[in-house]
């Protein structure tokens, strides 16, 4: 069985920070990026790093 690696917490808040910027910078709207967020990462990490956007 493959061995699960692991990410530190803290490492990943900063990728998943730097993709939602990409996201803004992509043109995408508010709603669509914490959509995509909560889709992908569920809805505590959509409500803890879409602070700043309104849905």
């Amino acid at each position: 069985m493959p061995e699960k690696r692991e990410i530190a917490e803290e490492v990943f808040a900063a990728m998943l920070d730097q993709a939602i910027e990409d996201l803004k910078l992509s043109g995408l709207d508010p709603g669509e990026i914490y959509s995509i967020v909560e889709e992908n990462f569920g809805i505590a990490y959509a409500r803890r790093f879409c602070t700043h956007i309104k849905r």
